[in-house]
């Protein structure tokens, strides 16, 4: 006797076809270890289950798939934007003014990341100056063991300070007065977008952004080079 044909259940989010994972995996070359993933962290929605052990997905997440990959691949945003970014294109937002918005706001890197090893090997740190830089939160990589240019480069700043005397402890309040700073502005933020629209709200945190960008730049280094200015180059024993 022949296999008994599959019973495809409806399509609760379109007129497509339902695929069984097998199905999804091979149309979006995306293994099902992270498809699963993916709907862990509510980037896909759960599949309709007809046994405990068939699952079935609607055929528009092939395309959801493929977003989600080039989203992460060519931008290199979170999990969390991402979440952002397909919650507001289900609502029928324009997302690529809000991939735009992104790329502005949290100033994505294109290009190559290390991994841990490649990473110590470039910047002359080992890997237990790393762990120490990272729990000084003087190294802030945006995803775990995928270090882009700017950790490269601070990598060397750090490497370069150490070689020179200078402990990773005793550049600690960096991070803390970070901190500081950063809570402020948050705050500033979330006060100017109360009650705004979503369009408003994009372009006041833009402009906060940018805004935040400068002011950190210019009055930090006036300030330090005031106090430099005022400073003996040579301090007597």
């Amino acid at each position: 006797m022949g296999r008994k044909p599959v019973t495809r259940p409806p399509n609760p989010l379109d007129d497509g076809p339902m695929l069984k994972m097998k199905e999804l995996v091979e149309a979006t070359r995306v293994n099902r270890a992270t498809i699963l993933y993916y709907v862990s962290k509510r980037l896909l929605p759960k599949p309709v289950k007809t046994s405990p052990n068939i699952a079935f997905y609607s055929s528009s997440m092939v395309e959801r798939i493929q977003l989600i990959r080039q989203l992460q691949s060519t931008h290199r945003f979170s999990l969390d934007q991402i979440r952002t970014i397909l919650r507001e294109k289900d609502q029928g937002r324009d997302i690529q003014t809000l991939i735009d918005f992104n790329k502005e706001v949290f100033s994505q890197e294109e290009g190559k990341t290390l991994d841990l090893k490649s990473f110590c090997k470039s910047s002359g740190l080992n890997e237990k100056q790393v762990q120490k830089a990272l729990e000084l939160k003087l190294l802030l990589p945006n995803s775990d063991d995928a270090f882009d240019s700017s950790d490269l480069a601070c990598g060397h700043r750090l490497k370069h300070h150490l070689d020179t005397g200078f402990p990773l402890k005793d550049l600690s309040f960096y991070a803390v007065l970070a901190d500081q700073i950063i809570e402020k502005e948050i705050d500033l933020r979330n006060r100017i977008i109360l009650e705004k629209s979503y369009d408003e709200s994009l372009n006041l945190t833009l402009n906060a952004t940018q805004g935040a960008r400068f002011f950190r730049e210019y009055i930090i280094e006036r300030k330090f080079q005031k106090k430099a200015s005022q400073q003996p180059l040579i301090i007597d024993k």
